[in-house]
């Protein structure tokens, strides 16, 4: 039995996976025909504050979003309890401090994004579900205030799409994505995701939740906030096979130069259909007008 001055909603997050794993047992038993007194006493959810700041390459890290989630208790129902437990959030000022108050006690994941909508520029990446950029486990103890300083590390990217040796120059578009650690294309791969910030960059879209997504115009693609590392670049412009480059991306501005792929071969028809007639050629059953003919009156 439990009594709490905060919501229902609050004391099942609270309770919930200890009820639902067995560590939570009974406080009395009561038989038939029998009366049992059993004195609760009033809990107060006990709660702290958490903040501390956030520097990026060195420097404060403003508008960066930080989020408390429950963490992964590991017990069958722990999912479950950890999609309904609510989730603390806050967002760093012009000194990269943030602070995020009336936190139960508990263990915790602490994550930081770069938030939607920050900066300028094409590029940039989402905030909730954005580019994250960090993630650690926290235990946030009650009645204190709770600082965990964040230290995170990204670059920019900056691309330039080259046409094959032996082609014209033509003005290229299309889309880039950045796939953190891979070495191939998934089976999965959607070269249509969305782009971020200015339409430029994001994670989550075409590549999984972990991808990088931008779109290329004019031949040139740009990505800001992007965390350091080895990424799989996989490059589809319009009318020309995919094209895929290992890239390693150190901190500062990183400049990448991707040859485009091959014209792509015209798609062939379906069975029993016939292929669309190329220009100049004449439609099966119809007969050729002569010229100057204009059909009409």
């Amino acid at each position: 039995m439990r009594a709490s001055s905060g919501g229902m909603g609050e004391l099942m997050r609270e309770i919930g996976p200890q009820l639902m794993s067995g560590q939570l047992g009974a406080d009395v038993v009561v038989r038939g025909g029998e009366m049992v007194e059993f004195d609760v006493a009033l809990a107060d959810l006990n709660k702290g504050v958490v903040s501390g700041i956030v520097t990026d390459n060195g420097s404060p890290a403003r508008n960066m979003s930080v989020v408390v989630m429950p963490a992964d208790t590991g017990g069958d129902n722990s999912q479950m309890f950890q999609r309904m437990a609510r989730t603390y959030a806050g967002q760093t000022d012009a000194e990269g401090k943030y602070r995020i108050e009336n936190v139960p006690e508990g263990n915790y994941e602490l994550r930081v994004s770069a938030s939607r909508g920050g900066g300028g520029g094409r590029g940039g990446f989402g905030g909730f579900g954005g580019t994250q950029l960090h993630k650690q486990p926290v235990y946030v103890a009650a009645r204190v205030e709770n600082t965990f300083n964040v230290a995170v590390s990204t670059c920019s990217v900056e691309g330039l799409v080259s046409m094959p040796v032996g082609e014209e120059p033509a003005q290229l578009n299309g889309s880039v994505s950045l796939l953190p650690g891979a070495t191939e294309v998934p089976a999965d791969f959607n070269a249509g995701g969305r782009g971020g910030r200015g339409g430029f960059g994001g994670f989550g879209g075409g590549g999984g939740s972990n991808a990088l997504n931008g779109r290329i115009e004019d031949n040139k693609f740009r990505f800001e906030q992007v965390p350091t590392g080895a990424y799989l670049l996989v490059l589809n412009t319009r009318g020309r096979e995919r094209v895929t480059q290992q890239v390693v991306l150190t901190g500062g501005a990183n400049r990448v130069e991707v040859t485009a792929g091959k014209p792509s071969a015209p798609a062939q028809p379906a069975p029993g259909q016939q292929a669309a007639p190329q220009e100049g050629q004449q439609q099966p059953g119809k007969q050729a007008q002569p010229a100057g003919s204009g059909g009409g009156r």
